[in-house]
């Protein structure tokens, strides 16, 4: 397995990973049916397709996929957000980060978080974020044993 940047021939691959990522959350059945609306796209395809461009083609973002046999099996998408008013002022911020099913608990994710930390070390970084929706305890338990703490709680309610 090759873990590298992303370039921009990855483009289509790293659309099926997202696509894939997309799925995962429909099947898994993760969001009760009354967040639904806060999360779903107007057009899926099309916002889908803007995130594999902007991962790949935005010089803000760092994107690593893991390669296998020529095809892509995972990927892991950051960006640095400066937070000049905290002591801990630079954040490594994880935007997206996906493995595909069959190449999990292989240390694909692992690699991937490595090589993605390293970028932010490099780039000065003193504190690594990440979000995710509280429905996704899975997630949320591998950033636990990762060392993430829990930090803040969005709250969402639809306007009448």
């Amino acid at each position: 397995m090759l873990i590298r940047k992303a370039i921009k021939k990855d483009k289509q691959q790293l659309l099926f990973l997202i696509q894939q990522f997309a799925l995962y959350y429909d099947q898994e059945e993760i969001f009760p049916k009354t967040l639904m609306p806060f999360i779903q796209s107007k057009d899926k395809e099309k916002t889908l397709a803007e995130f594999a461009k902007k991962f790949i083609e935005d010089p803000q973002y760092f994107t690593f996929v893991a390669e296998l046999d020529g095809k892509l099996v995972g990927y892991i998408c950051g960006d640095i957000k400066e937070k000049s008013y905290r002591i801990l002022d630079k954040e490594g911020f994880i935007e997206d980060w996906f493995v595909l099913k069959e190449q999990r608990r292989k240390g694909v994710g692992n690699a991937l978080y490595r090589a993605l930390i390293a970028t932010f070390r490099k780039e000065t970084c003193n504190r690594i974020g990440v979000s995710a929706y509280y429905a996704n305890s899975k997630a949320i338990a591998l950033y636990h044993t990762l060392g993430f703490l829990d930090y803040d709680l969005t709250l969402v309610k639809a306007i009448e």
